[in-house]
């Protein structure tokens, strides 16, 4: 990508070595970017310039045109990909049927293991195109994951891009209670690090997600952890306790839209439990996990 500091769009390149670009600037923009010795570059940087408001239907005519005319370049694998990006928003109109074939299929003209896939500014598109081609729930995401990772080489750049795309996905939908599906990613394709492709501030960032997720163990005890109030001021749980005959906890996060939808809920159970038992004070603490 390449822009001015205060230009709003970017610019997609895709430079082969040797090439020479012409920019023509003013203070705000980069205004026109010309190769002069590269026609894949010309072609590509021609492209970009034709999607300027254009619908998807025309942007995906205009890379059919392109496609098989620079077989084997990244130029030729950024191509396939916007194709095959587009054929997945067409096929959610079909039949099932029709669906499972393509997914079936998705990756079979694109190799995930090529080694220039990482660096493609529309490649997080095609996973996340690949993704939604199921119902996104546990049972499809783990065979989504192990499809995705199996057979790359955790020594390969594309192998670390595909894990932090797959965390961040799942982090979006958090709200569909998919707990397991990342426990499945951290267990099997992070937690060994064996070919240290996270350095030990993003590994610690994937084993505390993992960590909370694991579920405690019934009569389990929580630990006496220091907790601030809204006042900032300090506060345990065992200061908590002796206020009330029965403390309610709840791990709430104001972020998290499972936990705005079920609190009011919790909220409701724990106002029928002080009225059948009125002689039992009964307190709901809780603690923000954000």
């Amino acid at each position: 990508f390449l822009k001015l500091e205060p230009q709003k769009d970017e610019m997609m390149l895709a430079i082969d070595n040797g090439s020479k670009i012409n920019l023509s600037l003013n203070s705000l923009n980069i205004n026109e970017i010309k190769c002069v010795n590269k026609n894949v570059n010309t072609d590509f940087i021609n492209l970009q310039n034709q999607f300027k408001d254009q619908s998807l239907e025309t942007r995906n005519q205009l890379v059919k045109k392109q496609l098989g005319k620079y077989p084997n370049s990244v130029y030729e694998l950024y191509l396939k990909l916007e194709d095959k990006i587009f054929e997945s928003r067409k096929i959610n109109t079909e039949t099932e049927a029709k669906k499972n074939a393509f997914h079936n299929t998705f990756f079979k003209s694109i190799d995930k293991n090529d080694k220039r896939l990482f660096m493609l500014p529309n490649l997080f598109g095609l996973l996340n195109s690949y993704i939604n081609l199921k119902p996104i729930d546990n049972v499809n995401y783990k065979k989504e994951i192990e499809f995705l990772l199996k057979d790359i080489n955790c020594s390969s750049k594309n192998y670390p891009v595909y894990v932090r795309w797959i965390a961040a996905n799942l982090k979006l939908y958090e709200y569909l209670d998919l707990d397991a599906s990342y426990n499945y990613l951290y267990d099997k394709f992070i937690e060994k690090n064996e070919c240290k492709s996270f350095n030990d501030a993003e590994y610690g960032v994937f084993k505390n997600r993992y960590n909370k997720n694991v579920k405690l163990p019934f009569n389990a005890v929580i630990p006496d952890v220091p907790l601030l109030k809204e006042d900032l001021t300090e506060n345990t749980l065992q200061k908590i306790y002796p206020n009330a005959d029965f403390t309610f906890i709840a791990l709430y996060s104001p972020s998290c839209t499972h936990c705005q939808e079920n609190m009011p809920i919790v909220s409701e159970k724990m106002q029928e439990l002080i009225k059948t038992h009125p002689n039992k004070k009964i307190q709901l603490v809780s603690i923000l996990n954000d």
